[in-house]
């Protein structure tokens, strides 16, 4: 009898899911076939209040372009900068005297003499 009592609640719970109505599709998102456009007019007033505002964050963001873009060539010439000194110190340190290759043939002197 008790373990009746405690399922009751899911038993409610079920039903009130039950009863609700099945979700909805997604609307549709902008730039999709099933956008759909409005084209109606804008009040002159609010054309001369938004004109301006617009023209501002046009030429922001064309700012801010032209800033990041100066900013991407600076850094690609610093790394090609980089690169090209990184090569040619490795090719100074792979010429480099060394004497390692005198012992080695000594060594190997010594051992085919015994």
């Amino acid at each position: 009898m008790r373990r009746v009592f405690q399922q009751l609640p899911l038993l409610r719970e079920y039903q009130k899911l039950s009863l609700k109505e099945p979700p909805k599709p997604p609307s549709p998102k902008p730039g999709s076939d099933e956008w759909v456009y409005v084209d109606q007019p804008i009040p002159h007033d609010a054309a001369n209040i938004l004109f301006p505002q617009w023209e501002l964050v046009e030429d922001s963001y064309l700012k801010l372009c032209k800033h990041t873009f100066k900013k991407i060539r600076e850094e690609r010439e610093t790394i090609i900068r980089y690169f090209y000194s990184t090569k040619k110190n490795f090719l100074v340190f792979l010429q480099r005297p060394d004497n390692k290759q005198t012992f080695v043939t000594s060594w190997v002197k010594n051992y085919n003499g015994v």
